[in-house]
């Protein structure tokens, strides 16, 4: 009997150890499937990033590459204008007018000035802010 034990015994050593065998085998072979479907997944992610980032510098390309819109032409100034007043012998801006009457304004701020000019009577008559009357002479 005895050497019915020791051949059972090496004989389930035998059976464990092939069972370990397969086992680690099979686990092997699963992590190996695992890593390779990470490993796809990651390409796949890589790729999909990839296709973005090329879909991007495409738009980026395109939205340099528009033409920038067209400018509206400047509006045109009005030319300068000095008007010069010439009688009797004087002669005076209208700027000059403008200038005095200014100065010789004291009533409330002027938002708009106009100015009536009267050689006869050798004066401008001034209207400020469209009720408020003054002269001075030309």
């Amino acid at each position: 009997m005895k050497k019915d034990t020791k051949t059972t015994a090496k004989e389930v050593i035998t059976k464990a150890e092939t069972a370990v065998k397969a086992t680690a085998a099979k686990a092997e072979t699963a992590a190996k499937a695992t890593a390779a479907k990470a490993e796809t997944a990651a390409k796949a992610t890589a790729a999909k990033a990839e296709t973005a980032a090329k879909k991007a510098e495409t738009a980026a390309k395109k939205a340099a590459a528009k033409k920038p819109a067209a400018k509206k032409p400047a509006a045109k100034k009005a030319p300068a204008v000095n008007a010069v007043l010439q009688f009797a012998g004087k002669e005076i801006s209208v700027a000059e007018m403008a200038e005095k009457a200014k100065s010789a304004w004291t009533g409330s701020e002027i938002k708009e000035m106009n100015l009536y000019i009267k050689p006869e009577d050798n004066r401008v008559y001034v209207v400020v802010n469209g009720d408020e009357a003054g002269s001075i002479e030309l």
